[in-house]
């Protein structure tokens, strides 16, 4: 999976000078293919100045039957990607089942070739 460090984003503020022009809740990443360990979160496309950065930011953790812990929770956190840095995204949406995307980054950044995936729910 992706951990991405990357503070090229303005820490000071996500907002200054920055504007959101997606967003979209409940999307779920699957570290594992077990359903029971995916992670609920919040996915961004935010433009500051001329770029196009990607962020997914999980949710608190409101079960205790979930058996990530915060640390493995932080270790999918995706923090302003520049979307210069993204290989590929593909979207899978199908008449019956769940919507999903894969995003793949560029070789050279942090785990590019492993794939995150992401589900969206309604």
């Amino acid at each position: 999976m992706m951990r991405c460090d990357s503070s090229k984003l303005s820490t000071s503020s996500e907002t200054e000078g920055a504007e959101i022009v997606y967003l979209k809740d409940n999307v779920a990443i699957h570290p594992t293919q077990y359903a029971f360990e995916r992670i609920s979160g919040r996915l961004k496309l935010i433009k500051q100045g001329s770029a196009l950065f990607m962020t997914w930011i999980p949710y608190k953790r409101q079960s205790t039957n979930v058996k990530l812990s915060e640390k493995d929770r932080n270790l999918y956190t995706i923090r302003a990607v520049p979307f210069a840095d993204v290989r590929s995204i593909r979207r899978h949406t199908p008449a019956l089942g769940w919507q999903y995307i894969i995003v793949v980054l560029s070789s050279g950044v942090h785990n590019a070739n492993v794939p995150v995936w992401f589900c969206f729910f309604h």
